[in-house]
C-alpha cells in the first residue's frame, strides 16, 4: 500500500475508528473487544454485540506499553466484566479464543461462559498455568487442556481453539502451539454470557492486565492466529497475501 492511499484512509476514517481491515484469510470475529480506553467494553466487530459491563477495574498500560491499553482486574469478586450473549457469541461447533493477559499471580478466569457455572471456559490456575476446556452442551466436563508455558507478570498472546471437525481442541502461547488434545466432537456450551475476571459464588479472581479479546466461530490455524495478534496495536498496518489491515 502506498503512503499515499494509507494517509487517504486515515483522512477518511477520521482517527476515530479502531479498525478496518479487509479480510482476504482471516474470518470476521464474532466478537471483538479492544478493551481499551477508548473502547472501554464496546466490540468493534461486525457482530456489534452489546458492549462489556465493568465493574471495578482499572486502565493499565497495554503489551506495546501504551497508557490505557489494557484493563487491570484486582483480584477480587467484584472485579470484572460481563458481556452479554444475544446470539453471535454462541459459536455453538468450533471456537476460537483470542487474548492478550499479563497475569499478576492467583487463578481466575479469562473467559468464562456461563457467569454462575462452567460452560467453555479459558483459566490461569494457581500455579499460573494456561487451562482450557472445551464443555459439551449437555454441560458435561471434557479433559482439559493444560500449559505451563505461562508466565507471570508479563504480556503474552494466548488462545485456545475447537475444531468440531477434527474434535481436536488445542492451546496456544505466543504464537506456539503448546498442547493439542482429541476432545471428541461435541456442541459447545457457548449458549450463556461471559465472565472475565470473576465468576460468581467462586472464590477464584483473576488479577492482571487484559486486552483485546478476541472470539471466532471456527479454529483458526497458528498462520492466522498471528495475524490476529496484530490486530490490536495502534499506529500499525500489515499487508500480506492473506489480510489488509489498517489499526488507527
Amino acid at each position: 500500500m502506498s503512503s499515499t492511499s494509507f494517509n487517504n484512509i486515515k483522512e477518511f476514517l477520521n482517527t476515530n475508528v479502531i479498525l478496518v481491515f479487509v479480510a482476504l484469510g482471516l474470518p470476521d470475529a464474532v466478537a471483538f473487544y479492544p478493551l481499551t480506553v477508548n473502547y472501554r467494553g464496546y466490540d468493534v466487530g461486525p457482530k456489534k454485540n452489546p458492549p462489556g459491563k465493568l465493574f471495578n477495574v482499572r486502565l493499565a498500560p497495554g503489551p506495546d506499553g501504551r497508557r490505557g491499553g489494557s484493563y487491570s482486574f484486582l483480584g477480587s469478586p467484584d472485579s470484572f466484566i460481563e458481556f452479554s450473549n444475544t446470539g453471535p457469541l454462541d459459536t455453538r461447533d468450533s471456537i476460537t479464543l483470542l487474548v492478550w493477559i499479563n497475569p499478576k499471580g492467583g487463578a481466575g478466569p479469562i473467559f468464562n461462559y456461563d457467569p454462575r457455572g462452567f460452560g467453555v471456559h479459558l483459566w490461569v490456575t494457581r500455579a499460573g498455568r494456561l487451562f482450557a476446556r472445551f464443555v459439551r452442551r449437555t454441560r458435561a466436563l471434557t479433559q482439559p487442556l493444560i500449559s505451563r508455558r505461562l508466565r507471570r507478570k508479563s504480556w503474552s498472546f494466548v488462545g485456545a481453539t475447537y475444531d468440531q471437525t477434527t474434535g481436536i481442541g488445542k492451546l496456544y502461547v505466543n504464537d506456539k502451539e503448546v498442547v493439542t488434545k482429541a476432545i471428541g466432537r461435541i456442541r459447545l456450551a457457548t449458549n450463556y454470557p461471559v465472565r472475565m475476571g470473576a465468576r460468581i459464588r467462586d472464590r477464584r479472581y483473576f488479577r492482571g492486565w487484559i486486552t483485546c479479546m478476541q472470539v471466532y466461530d471456527v479454529a483458526l490455524p497458528l498462520r492466522l492466529i498471528r495475524i490476529a495478534k496484530k490486530l490490536c496495536f495502534k499506529g500499525s498496518w500489515l499487508l500480506n497475501s492473506s489480510i489488509l489491515f489498517v489499526f488507527i
